[in-house]
């Protein structure tokens, strides 16, 4: 599912009164010009990279570049206005489902085959990572070191960087799932917080829609005087 916003605009009585006085067709206007300021109001968020509540969104972990800085590119829109309501959405399904994750904090699931897609086959006979050798440290993990002379199989602690020197990626794997008795995940999911954007925070669903129909009111008024 995409992500969809419908608004109808918070009026005070006096304004919902003069809203109904508007022909149908206003009242598309007075929606789809309140679609457009949903737009207008989001992109601003997404430039300051702001959820409704004002904060800053949780940043990426690489600490890299802003986020979702074309989703909200009108071209990318669909504004659907009628007399009663307007809704703003995406034309691309893939676009509104990478839009309501990033609005709700949705997991993204990924599998084995989608991340050597997106990341390439990994190089089993590449390095363990250092990554990897951490977590056998905090494993437990032992080498062969002989046997005593009664027979018994010695072994002993090593260090990060002797596994990172001494074992290969794959193997630093398969000791990894053998320790921990785990098969290898064939799909996961990574999480990802929410980080709101579309909409209209209380305060703007009344300014908004009040300045809107004050100018269409006064336009209406200057055309018959």
């Amino acid at each position: 599912m995409k992500l969809t916003v419908s608004v109808s605009g918070d009026l005070v009585l006096r304004d919902q009164l003069a809203l109904l006085r508007l022909d149908g067709a206003q009242r598309r206007r007075y929606h789809r010009l309140l679609g457009k300021e949903v737009a207008r109001l989001s992109r601003a968020r997404i430039k300051r990279q702001q959820d409704l509540n004002g904060q800053p969104w949780p940043g990426r972990k690489n600490g890299r570049r802003k986020m979702m800085r074309k989703i909200m590119r009108p071209k990318h829109l669909r504004i659907d206005a009628s007399s009663e309501a307007v809704t703003v959405t995406w034309r691309s399904r893939l676009m509104g489902q990478i839009a309501r994750r990033q609005q709700e904090g949705i997991p993204e699931r990924m599998t084995a085959k989608r991340a050597e897609r997106i990341h390439g086959r990994p190089d089993y006979q590449a390095d363990a990572t250092p990554a990897q050798a951490k977590a056998l440290i905090q494993s437990g993990f032992r080498v062969y070191a002989g046997k005593t002379k009664g027979g018994k199989v010695k072994t002993r602690r090593v260090s990060q960087r002797w596994i990172r020197e001494n074992m290969t990626l794959g193997q630093a794997g398969l000791v990894l799932r053998l320790i921990g008795d785990q098969p290898s995940k064939q799909s996961w999911d990574i999480p990802l917080p929410a980080r709101s954007f579309l909409g209209l925070t209380p305060d703007e669903r009344a300014s908004v829609g009040q300045e809107i129909l004050t100018k269409m009111t006064d336009n209406a008024q200057r055309r018959r005087g």
